[in-house]
């Protein structure tokens, strides 16, 4: 029992009780046995009833909580067999990033360009340490493509996509991967708008030929070399046509 004291200071000395969230309670409680180990991808959730039991909360609180950690992809409900761990853990990764760069609206090209410019002179690097046969019969096609195209700018630029993707496909790294998509969605639109613009496709053609040409020598440093050029060639006639503003690069294309 307090003390007898002013009601001031009686007031002062009693905080109010914090309202427990009970939804992030259990996503912490579920966080720690993941972390632990007693939680792995592909682990089947215990019944509902026996959860609860074990979180001690009411099954309607922990409903509510598991429905949040699908949302987060963290769970997935099968239909008659349960509720599991998802080992999709690429997809819980992607969307937190890929919400994030969409609530940056005002996210520049120039931003998004450079991104893209870095982890990809280094994707190509990798590619060249690791592509396979099948990975490099892709670019071919790709490049194929861009050459029966250098007349259609859009058509160009769909095969010019391909080249890329079977770049990013050779390096062999999923979490790069999964960046790159991410990236690649959010430049959609500014891609349709270079495809309209485009000129000098002879050359563009040859920047990624010489890519191609690295990458077929298994050699990472004229691989990375090549991809670097290409990019400043293409920084150069996409700040000519005013979709890139400033330089990145003191480098020079050959």
């Amino acid at each position: 029992m307090l003390a007898k004291t002013e009601p001031g200071r009686r007031k002062s000395l009693v905080t109010p009780i914090k309202k427990v969230d009970l939804t992030e309670e259990v996503i912490k409680k579920m966080k720690a046995l993941l972390e632990s180990g007693d939680l792995r991808a592909g682990s089947k959730l215990p019944p509902e009833r026996e959860l609860a039991e074990m979180l001690e909360i009411s099954r309607p609180s922990l409903r509510e909580a598991l429905k949040a950690l699908s949302v987060m992809g963290i769970l997935k409900a099968q239909p008659g067999q349960g509720t599991f761990v998802t080992d999709e853990f690429l997809a819980i990764l992607s969307e937190p990033l890929h919400f994030l760069m969409l609530l940056k609206e005002n996210l520049p090209f120039t931003e998004l360009f450079e991104a893209r410019t870095v982890l990809e002179t280094k994707m190509a690097r990798m590619a060249a340490m690791r592509a396979s046969e099948e990975d490099l019969r892709a670019m071919e096609l790709s490049l194929g493509g861009m050459k029966d195209n250098l007349d259609f700018p859009k058509g160009f630029v769909e095969h010019e996509i391909r080249f890329h993707q079977a770049i990013i496909d050779a390096a062999g790294n999923t979490l790069l991967s999964t960046v790159m998509e991410i990236l690649y969605k959010l430049l959609n639109h500014n891609r349709e708008k270079a495809a309209a613009v485009l000129d000098n496709l002879d050359e563009m053609y040859e920047c990624h030929y010489k890519i191609y040409e690295e990458i077929a020598k298994s050699n990472p440093e004229g691989a990375e070399r090549a991809a670097e050029q290409h990019f400043v060639y293409s920084e150069i006639k996409l700040r000519e046509k005013g979709l890139v503003l400033g330089s990145h690069t003191d480098a020079k294309p050959d």
